[in-house]
């Protein structure tokens, strides 16, 4: 149940954050200075950016973590995720991956 939620959650949050790149992108208008304006226009937006920034470090340590701990095959799809999509589908897509490793972890327990 779990890993559907996370899956659809991933599947979800991708969606929504092609919507605006897409318009973005059919804009067409996205030299560096442009972009550069964007993302340093001001303090709010530079905050945000400063906590994405740590989010996306924060998730990385929490992820080598767990990826040590579990013997989680494959982690890296999360982290590419997470330079491709963005931190709100790298998070429930390592969360799905964990999932599945932990269900293979406790079969060959038993």
């Amino acid at each position: 149940m779990k890993k559907t939620i996370y899956l659809s959650v991933a599947i979800i949050a991708a969606i929504i954050t092609a919507i605006p790149l897409t318009i973005f992108i059919l804009q067409g208008d996205y030299s560096i200075s442009s972009i550069n304006n964007v993302l340093f226009s001001n303090y709010l937006v530079i905050f945000l950016l400063g906590d994405l920034l740590f989010s996306c470090v924060a998730f990385w340590v929490f992820m080598y973590f767990e990826t040590k701990k579990h013997s989680i095959k494959y982690w890296w799809i999360a982290f590419a995720m997470n330079f491709l999509v963005g931190l709100c589908v790298a998070i429930p897509v390592f969360f799905y991956i964990r999932e599945r490793q932990l269900e293979v972890n406790m079969k060959t327990e038993i």
